[in-house]
């Protein structure tokens, strides 16, 4: 999950950040069967939130905790390394959900991080959060711009899927497809 300065854009309510710790909530409450799941945030760097694990409880708490971080940027190339690598011992399909509402502009390309993962069979599903008008961060107003193209590029290699989120009902049917989703890889 983005944890940027932008995440606090109120285009969403209460602000995006809020929005997907909800959205990424109820998509726990989804999941069937023996699953971890871990958590990494992301602004100018990655941190590990929670490592892959089948407490649910424990992820959900995790993810209801989530605050903005203080590293300046985006680096959603270094995110994607990051989230693999929590994945590399795991032995069932691995999926990543990167959800974001900006582009990158400081790190690794994303498209650097998916070839990291290339020989390790992980799906990456991207949802792009913000609606087209934007909103206001502490008064100034501001449009942050998603980078589709990387996202649609990033899942469609791996064999996910993106999705653009403009309404808290389409970021909860994004998260909803994609806990429905069969495929493996």
């Amino acid at each position: 999950i983005d944890a940027s300065g932008s995440m606090l854009a109120n285009d969403y309510t209460p602000n995006r950040l809020e929005a997907a710790k909800n959205a990424a909530s109820l998509f726990v409450d989804k999941i069937t069967g023996d699953v971890k799941v871990g958590v990494v945030t992301f602004a100018g760097a990655s941190m590990i939130k929670q490592k892959p694990t089948n407490d649910l409880k424990l992820v959900k708490d995790v993810i209801s905790n989530l605050q903005i971080q203080t590293q300046g940027g985006t680096d959603i190339g270094q995110a994607v390394i990051t989230s693999a690598n929590l994945l590399s011992e795991e032995n069932t399909p691995k999926v990543i959900v990167l959800l974001t509402d900006g582009r990158s502009n400081v790190g690794i390309s994303p498209m650097e991080g998916i070839d990291y993962l290339k020989n390790d069979n992980i799906l990456v599903f991207t949802i792009g959060i913000g609606t087209g008008a934007g909103g206001s961060i502490r008064g100034v107003e501001a449009a942050f711009t998603i980078d589709e193209d990387t996202l649609d590029k990033m899942a469609t290699t791996t064999g996910g899927k993106y999705f653009h989120a403009t309404s808290i009902e389409s970021l909860n049917k994004a998260f909803n497809d994609i806990a429905q989703f069969q495929k493996k890889k």
